[in-house]
């Protein structure tokens, strides 16, 4: 996304740990303000419309990029093979195996009960498609009911200017 608010570096830093931080002292501080100040150049940094709006605008963007990793996570849960969950399990002696190698993403938990065989439980597939689906369904139920409204309106008779609409139909 394109920013079009004018900002010097070290308030552009400033606004990027501000969104990480939590904390305009603390921004400040990274962001490369002298300590005796951080506090007040935090505040008067917030106070200014063009930070306030280069923050919104970031905000924005995390957002959509948090609904997009969203997505991609409720896919790869839907369409993930368990191979190496398999693996794992049936393997007699993991010694040779790097288990950080292992693509473990559809795993919700993995256990040894005492005297017990190895237990791997796998997050809901179905949930996951259910989840998918609704998405995906509410972006075609939106364009639909404009769709709908569209050719609604097209389909009504055109007045004319100045006629009472309650007389129109």
């Amino acid at each position: 996304m394109e920013h079009t608010v004018k900002l010097t570096d070290k308030e552009r830093l400033f606004c990027l740990f501000y969104r990480r931080l939590g904390n305009s002292r603390e921004a400040a501080l990274q962001a490369g303000y002298p300590a005796g100040r951080a506090g007040q150049e935090g505040l008067r940094l917030l106070a200014e419309e063009r930070i306030a709006s280069y923050l919104e605008s970031l905000g924005r963007e995390e957002q959509a990029l948090l609904g997009e990793k969203a997505l991609r996570g409720l896919e790869r849960l839907a369409f993930s093979p368990i191979n190496d969950s398999v693996t794992l399990l049936l393997e007699p002696e993991p010694e040779g195996m790097r288990v950080d190698q292992l693509d473990l993403f559809m795993v919700s938990e993995i256990r040894r009960p005492k005297g017990g065989e190895l237990e791997i439980r796998f997050y809901d597939r179905l949930k996951a498609l259910e989840a998918l689906a609704a998405l995906a369904g509410a972006g075609r139920e939106g364009a639909a009911e404009a769709s709908f409204y569209t050719a609604l309106e097209k389909s009504l008779p055109q007045q004319p200017p100045g006629e009472d609409e309650a007389h129109a139909f």
